[in-house]
């Protein structure tokens, strides 16, 4: 129950930096399934083949829950970096690819074997959380722990 209470008061301090690192992950993630991946991604998805209109039937309730997901990663990586020593920028972008492996690309690998997707699309998918992680450990460790 502690640790619930101190997620809290880590939400309720750092709010705006939660924010931020919402609007962090959202544009990382534009970028990478926009310019840098929209092509490939596309053409393994499927999503190349949709119309305008059932491509916003997927993409609105997707951007909730990308941006659900970018809140509970901030809070949890914000709370965590709290509990450790953070001497150097470094500790960070390593605490998030620690996190990433197990918690993110193994579940990720583990069920695109299953379901036969392709292995560049793992790559696509796992990567863009793995910066995005980065990307919010660092601004956690700028804004928070400095």
């Amino acid at each position: 129950m502690v640790h619930l209470q101190a997620l809290g008061a880590f939400i309720a301090q750092h709010f705006i930096v939660l924010f931020l690192c919402m609007v962090v992950y959202m544009i990382i993630g534009s970028i990478w399934y926009g310019p840098l991946f929209m092509k490939p991604w596309g053409r393994m998805t499927g999503m190349d083949k949709l119309s305008d209109a059932e491509k916003k039937k997927v993409m609105v309730p997707s951007m909730f829950v990308s941006l659900f997901t970018a809140f509970v990663i901030a809070t949890v990586l914000g709370r965590g970096m709290q509990l450790l020593d953070m001497s150097s920028p470094m500790y960070p972008v390593i605490i998030a690819t620690i996190l990433w492996f197990p918690f993110t690309a193994l579940p990720m690998a583990q069920n695109y074997a299953y379901t036969k997707k392709p292995w560049q699309l793992l790559a696509i998918d796992s990567g863009y959380l793995l910066v995005s992680m980065w990307a919010i450990s660092l601004i956690l460790y700028k804004t928070v722990l400095s």
